[in-house]
């Protein structure tokens, strides 16, 4: 929050795999931050969206501005149409970014997401813009324009709009931020999101702890975290299996958890 109150930047991307802690750190740590310094704060979670990434974008940062005012905002009803050449072209025609042809971008798409963010900057108070696992995104083909038009809308307003990416493909983030022609090229500072320490590990211990009065061995704890890859979630679940079954045996656990993560990704099959 300082990095983006003292202008240092206007916009970050955090990288980490699935399962680290992006989302809970977005939701439940950065969230409640930035709305104590004053921040209206709109999350997007690309993740969950299916059928249309770009339409799904809009219509998630539309709700939550008009939920920020006390008279809701009209959209755009009337759809203008563009000229090109010695015709028109309207929504369901193709338009173009950087000279590239792209597969049925709407005109109106484009139109709804400038004036929401032209909206949204004209509030009275500054607003924090989290879009999670932005990767899906990537597919320059089919969203180039959106996140072309995306990031245009984000320079002009970035005294009032800031925004945090977060990303789980490496290649993905890549291809988004590194790619030379790509919309978001070296938009934003891109940070790696720490991995968690032994501090994690002794809160859910103590977790442990207070719900069924047992201790269990800090170093053999810390261990098993690392055996996971120091996957929060994987050890999460992990601590969960020994309070449901009163267990305190982290080998028997452990090896359960294994498993059962081996039928979720489907490996033995695959292979």
């Amino acid at each position: 929050m300082e990095i983006l109150n003292i202008g240092l930047s206007s916009a970050l991307a955090l990288f980490a795999p699935l399962r680290m802690g992006k989302t809970e750190f977005l939701r439940k740590d950065l969230t409640p931050a930035a709305e104590a310094a004053g921040y209206w704060v709109i999350y997007v979670s690309l993740w969950e969206v299916k059928g249309d990434l770009g339409q799904a974008l809009i219509k998630k940062i539309q709700a939550r501005e008009q939920s920020f005012f006390c008279t809701p905002f009209q959209k755009v009803r009337t759809i203008p149409r563009f000229k090109t050449g010695a015709g028109f072209m309207d929504t369901e025609d193709r338009i173009s970014a950087g000279g590239e042809e792209n597969k049925k971008i709407s005109s109106q798409d484009l139109i709804e997401l400038g004036e929401v963010m032209r909206h949204l900057a004209e509030g009275k108070r500054p607003v924090l813009l989290l879009i999670d696992e932005v990767q899906t995104l990537a597919d320059e083909a089919r969203y180039g324009a959106l996140v072309a038009a995306l990031r245009s809308a984000l320079d002009k307003y970035k005294d009032q709009i800031k925004v945090i990416f977060t990303g789980s493909s490496q290649e993905g983030l890549r291809q988004m931020f590194n790619k030379g022609k790509a919309p978001l090229y070296q938009f934003c500072q891109q940070l790696v999101f720490p991995l968690m320490d032994k501090l994690f590990v002794e809160h859910l211990l103590g977790t442990y702890e207070k719900i069924t009065g047992n201790k269990l061995d800090e170093n053999r704890a810390w261990q098993a975290f690392e055996e996971l890859e120091r996957v929060p979630q994987y050890f999460r679940s992990l601590l969960e299996k020994m309070v449901l079954t009163g267990s305190q045996d982290f080998d028997f656990s452990l090896q359960e958890v294994r498993e059962n993560l081996e039928k979720a990704t489907n490996h033995p099959e695959k292979w």
